[in-house]
């Protein structure tokens, strides 16, 4: 009975906001209670509006989905909510750490016009589902600066690591490129830099190192955020998030 009464409050405080469908007013009512619908398709549609309604006010929308997922009867509407805050959550954490643009790469002395000597880092390898494979980085790519930094007489790669390591996630950099001897722009949207490769730096000589699948790592990041957030809640004298009003 307690359940049910902070649902029907929950959804009496949450006001249409968004447009599921042109002409449409969006009911957070109705798409919370078709999280549960008989037909698939209802359940999908319903659940791509609350992520649509998630979107525009992430951090409420935590607040109201881990409420949700954590209290309602309904196995399936649950399901779909943590579905729903995970998505949430990670996009939060995706703008903390650092920069990546996801290649492997050598240092490479080239020659300027006038004969003169400089630095450059040459792409040796693109990482799938990176930066570097999303704006079409190319093996063989050489990289004569970044933004507004030159590489001179120094160590190309240091140099360039650490700029980009300087960097935000969902940054936007550009790079100065020689691609088969033409110089060229490319803007590179940085992603987060995943933390399991500082891990390689520390394999014993020889060891291959094999990546964790990307799937774990977010599952497993976002069981440490519930953890962390039950803790809180444990600790808080009134767990509720505050709810959104009209």
């Amino acid at each position: 009975m307690i359940k049910g009464t902070v649902f029907l409050l929950l959804s009496l405080l949450i006001a249409p906001l968004v447009s599921a469908e042109p002409g449409k007013e969006f009911s957070f009512d109705d798409a919370l209670k078709r999280l549960g619908h008989d037909q698939f398709k209802e359940r999908v549609a319903a659940q791509a509006e609350l992520r649509e309604w998630g979107q525009a006010r992430v951090e409420e929308a935590i607040g109201v989905f881990y409420k949700i997922f954590r209290s309602h009867e309904d196995p399936e509407i649950r399901l779909r909510c943590r579905e729903l805050l995970k998505e949430l959550v990670l996009l939060n954490l995706a703008e903390e750490g650092e920069g990546y643009i996801g290649v492997k790469m050598m240092d490479q002395v080239i020659m300027k016009p006038g004969g003169q000597a400089t630095s450059a880092v040459r792409i040796t390898e693109v990482m799938p589902e990176t930066p570097a494979e999303k704006f079409k980085l190319k093996v063989g790519d050489l990289v004569t600066g970044i933004d507004e930094v030159q590489f001179g007489r120094g160590v190309a790669t240091v140099a360039f690591g650490q700029y980009v390591r300087s960097k935000k996630p969902e940054e936007v950099v550009t790079l100065h490129l020689l691609r088969n001897g033409e110089a060229m722009k490319q803007k590179v949207e940085l992603m987060r830099r995943p933390p399991f490769l500082d891990e390689m730096m520390f394999l014993p000589f020889g060891q291959e190192f094999v990546p964790p699948d990307p799937k774990k790592i977010e599952e497993d990041k976002f069981r440490e955020w519930l953890k962390k957030k039950a803790a809180e809640d444990a600790a808080a004298t009134d767990p509720d998030p505050e709810l959104p009003e009209n």
